[in-house]
C-alpha cells in the first residue's frame, strides 16, 4: 500500500504556522508515515519583511483562505489523500471581508457537505461538540433532535476511520443536572432523549444524556467510545484540560479527510521560535493513518 500524500496548508501566516510545519518537516515521524506537500508561499517559512507576525493582517488572512481552497481541491480531486490545516484567525478572515465561521464548516460548504463533525481527539478521548463556533446564548435554538441523530449518525459512519466498528457514544445533557425533570430546562425532555431513542432504535450503541460534570468527573469518559456535547467549551474545556499539546482536531462526514492542530494562530508567541509542534505531528500522523485505512476499505 503507498504511502499517503498529506498536504497541509501554512494557515494564518502571522501565527506559528509556518514555525511548527518547519519544524514538523524536520522530524523523521513525518516521513515515516506520508510525503507532505505543504500548500502555502515559500516566503513564509523564513523571517522576511513580507510577513507581519503577531497580529491580524488582511492580506495574509485572505492568503490563509486560498490555501484551504487549494488543498480540499486537491484532496477532491485525489491529487493527495488528506489535508492537514495549520491554525487560522477567525477574526483577521472576516475583518479581511470574507464570511467565515471556521475552517470545517469552510471545509463543509466547498466539499458541499450538509452532514458531518468536529471530533477533537486524543489518547484520552473522543470529543464531538455538536454545536461549534456559535455564541452561547444561541445555543439553545440550535439543539433539535434531528440535529442530534443526525450527528450520531455522522460519529457511526464514520468510526471505521478510527479503527473501531460500532462505537459507544455517550451523549451529554444541555442543562445541569439533565434538567432536573424540566425544572431547569426541558431540552432533555423533548430533544435529546427522543434523539437517543431514535438512535437505539437504529441498532446504534449510545447512552445518556449524562449530566457532564459527574460524567467527567467520576471518568465515565473512559468508557465511551466517542462523547458528544452540546457546545463547544462543554467538551473542549475537560479536553483540553486532559490533553493539550496532544489533541487533534478531525472532521468527519467530508469526502475527503481534514485533521488538525487543537489549538489556534497563538499571535503571541509567532517568530519567537517557541511554539510547540507536537499537534501537528499528531495531526500528520493520524490523517496518514486514517488515509491507509480508507486506501484498504475501498480496495
Amino acid at each position: 500500500m503507498k504511502k499517503p500524500v498529506i498536504a497541509i496548508t501554512l494557515g494564518d501566516t502571522g501565527g506559528i504556522g509556518p514555525e511548527i510545519i518547519t519544524k514538523a518537516l524536520a522530524n523523521k515521524q513525518v516521513y515515516e508515515c506520508c510525503t507532505p506537500v505543504i500548500i502555502g508561499i515559500k516566503e513564509a517559512l523564513y523571517k522576511t519583511k513580507k510577513i507581519t507576525l503577531g497580529k491580524p493582517n488582511p492580506l495574509q488572512a485572505k492568503a490563509a483562505v486560498e490555501f484551504l481552497k487549494q488543498a480540499a481541491a486537491f484532496a477532491l480531486k485525489k491529487k493527495v489523500d488528506a489535508i492537514v490545516t495549520a491554525p487560522v484567525n477567525k477574526y483577521a478572515i472576516n475583518a479581511s471581508g470574507i464570511k467565515f465561521s471556521g475552517q470545517t464548516e469552510f471545509l463543509a460548504t466547498l466539499t458541499n457537505t450538509h452532514k458531518y463533525a468536529m471530533v477533537l481527539v486524543s489518547p484520552e478521548m473522543r470529543i464531538v461538540p455538536l454545536t461549534r463556533h456559535v455564541p452561547i446564548k444561541d445555543i439553545g435554538n440550535l439543539i433539535k433532535k434531528q440535529y442530534i441523530l443526525d450527528t450520531i449518525d455522522v460519529i457511526n459512519l464514520n468510526s471505521y476511520l478510527f479503527g473501531i466498528h460500532k462505537p459507544s457514544i455517550a451523549v451529554l445533557s444541555l442543562n445541569p443536572h439533565c434538567g432536573d425533570g424540566g425544572a431547569i430546562g426541558n431540552e432533555e425532555i423533548t430533544k435529546i432523549i427522543p434523539a437517543i431513542n431514535e438512535a437505539l432504535k437504529k441498532g446504534m450503541n449510545v447512552q445518556g444524556p449524562f449530566s457532564s460534570d459527574a460524567f467527567f468527573g467520576n471518568c465515565e469518559y473512559k468508557r465511551y467510545d466517542f462523547i458528544l456535547a452540546m457546545y463547544h467549551d462543554q467538551g473542549l474545556i475537560p479536553f483540553k484540560i486532559l490533553s493539550f499539546g496532544k489533541g487533534v482536531n478531525v472532521t468527519i462526514g467530508l469526502p475527503i479527510i481534514r485533521t488538525s492542530p487543537d489549538h489556534g494562530t497563538a499571535y503571541d508567541i509567532a517568530g519567537e521560535g517557541v511554539a510547540d509542534e507536537g499537534s501537528l505531528i499528531e495531526a500528520i500522523k493520524m490523517a496518514s493513518n486514517m488515509a491507509v485505512i480508507k486506501q484498504f476499505i475501498s480496495k
